[in-house]
């Protein structure tokens, strides 16, 4: 377990949305979007999971969320982008050795049926 292992959520959410904003320059547009996915599952992890520390979060309460975007009626490609946030969020923490490994990787984005072959 990594020494910032029980470092709140909350607080990962602020310092990461302040990287992007500051050190990648993403636009106003592309931040708020990725606040408002990351919130979402945040949210989702506090109140169907009372998970409020990175380290409890497994790849099971990830898939229950997206489980449970899918059956409000999400499409896949919003699905998806909420995933890739949610992934950038992730390789972060692991850069800064916030958590030790890397739930996403079980992960796999619902398919997109518009898609070209």
């Amino acid at each position: 377990m990594y020494k910032f292992s029980h470092v709140k959520l909350s607080d990962l959410f602020t310092s990461f949305i302040s990287y992007l904003k500051v050190e990648k320059k993403y636009s106003h547009h592309t931040c708020i979007s990725y606040e408002n996915d990351i919130s979402g599952f945040l949210n989702y992890c506090e109140n169907d999971f009372e998970i409020f520390e990175v380290a409890n979060i497994q790849s099971t309460h990830i898939r229950s969320w997206i489980v449970s975007l899918m059956t409000q009626g999400i499409s896949n490609v919003s699905v998806n982008r909420k995933i890739s946030a949610l992934r950038s969020f992730y390789k972060w923490m692991l850069r800064k050795s916030f958590v030790s490994i890397n739930p996403m990787l079980k992960i796999l984005a619902p398919k997109n049926p518009n898609a070209c072959l």
